[in-house]
């Protein structure tokens, strides 16, 4: 009777890297890896989600799609119209510069400042509980640094940040600056180059 020898695919005598390492070496790292792998992937997806909560989009985008939703789920344009109001109509309001705050108006509903003056926000601004929007304008191109919103914190009803930019950025240079944004208010921003 004869015996059929089978065919070795590979030859571990001939095969210098495998001869190297037992298979079961090799194994135990091709595991290490996988394991590695599958739990710093999960990690850096939350880093990255968790970074901003909500999405931080061009202003008038961000009008865009109220408006289409408004279209779409037929409900009334109030929240639109409100903030439109906020944004284009003289409001009562609270502008913070160089370490100084000036009121006009009484409950004011807009606080303006600049991003040197925002450290100073919770103790210059008076009437926190009306502010409905901060607007951040960035003027220099030194403006263009971390913009901290934990320290808006203290304004109870704050919906909206508006980051209004006179220097030529672009969109993901200002989304990169916000740190610590929270799920209670909208950011959007507005690029106007030479305003």
């Amino acid at each position: 009777m004869e015996t059929t020898v089978p065919t070795i695919l590979i030859n571990l005598k001939s095969n210098v890297l495998l001869s190297l390492f037992k298979p079961q070496i090799i194994m135990k790292r091709l595991l290490l890896v996988l394991v590695l792998v599958c739990f710093c992937l999960p990690s850096k997806a939350q880093v990255s989600r968790d970074a901003h909560p909500n999405p931080i989009m061009e202003v008038s985008a961000y009008l865009s799609s109220l408006r289409n939703n408004n279209a779409t789920s037929r409900t009334t344009t109030s929240g639109l119209e409100h903030l439109e109001n906020l944004l284009y109509e003289v409001q009562p309001s609270v502008y913070l510069s160089s370490g100084q705050a000036k009121t006009f108006g009484d409950e004011p509903t807009a606080l303006y400042t600049d991003v040197n003056s925002l450290a100073n926000v919770s103790s210059l601004v008076a009437s926190k509980e009306s502010i409905e929007i901060v607007t951040i304008q960035l003027e220099r191109s030194t403006d263009l640094r971390m913009i901290d919103l934990s320290l808006l914190s203290s304004f109870p009803n704050l919906k909206y940040v508006y980051l209004l930019s006179t220097v030529e950025t672009t969109s993901n240079t200002l989304v990169n600056l916000i740190q610590n944004s929270e799920n209670r208010f909208v950011i959007f921003y507005k690029i106007s180059k030479g305003a």
